[in-house]
């Protein structure tokens, strides 16, 4: 077995497995060279639409922490799926000019699901509601960040790193703090029982 491949996946185990900061910096260190290549790629286009994120380097990391939460090791190797999740990345965003209207599944999934690498504005109801949700629970700096990532700017996701400068905290745990209520959204949002949080 290829060494760099063995280790990118005991790295890769570890995020997963304990949300290991110094793993997720170590396969920082070794894939931003590629993120910044295939970013490179795009931003002629992103110039030309005048798309261009404000801050990379926070979003790359986040791209990354993402990569590693979602991979399969028998699928493919480290390198080739986080190259793909920066092209998705890239490609959302070219092409990122929704907006959210229903509650259907698609647009849970979308927000959901989708939620790494889609630059988009949500519909005020869902948006108010998604809020309420976020407004009960005991860390308030749960709210102040999908505030600040998805509604804050209609046009664009707020970087990680001007997140966590905001709350004093490391673009590492403005991340682990998002994640952790996404499966609680997205039971919410399916559940299709409204009326016990507006």
């Amino acid at each position: 077995m290829d060494i760099k491949f063995a280790e990118d996946r005991n790295l890769v185990l570890r995020v997963q497995q304990s949300a290991c900061d110094e793993s997720l910096k170590e396969l920082s260190l070794r894939h931003t060279p590629l993120c910044y290549k295939i970013y490179q790629n795009y931003l002629p286009l992103f110039i030309e639409l005048g798309k261009v994120p404000e801050n990379f380097e926070s979003e790359k990391d986040y791209i990354i922490y993402k990569a590693a939460c979602s991979f399969n090791p028998a699928k493919a190797k480290f390198v080739t799926w986080v190259g793909q999740c920066v092209t998705y990345f890239c490609l959302n965003l070219l092409r990122a000019d929704h907006r959210i209207s229903t509650y259907d599944s698609d647009t849970i999934n979308f927000f959901i699901d989708k939620s790494a690498f889609e630059y988009t504005t949500i519909d005020v109801d869902l948006r108010d509601y998604i809020m309420n949700i976020l407004g009960k629970l005991k860390d308030k700096r749960i709210e102040v960040i999908y505030k600040m990532r998805y509604f804050d700017n209609p046009k664009k996701n707020t970087s990680w790193r001007e997140i966590a400068k905001r709350l004093d905290i490391s673009i590492q745990t403005a991340i682990n703090l998002h994640e952790s209520v996404q499966k609680l959204l997205k039971e919410k949002l399916t559940s299709q029982q409204y009326s016990d949080i507006i």
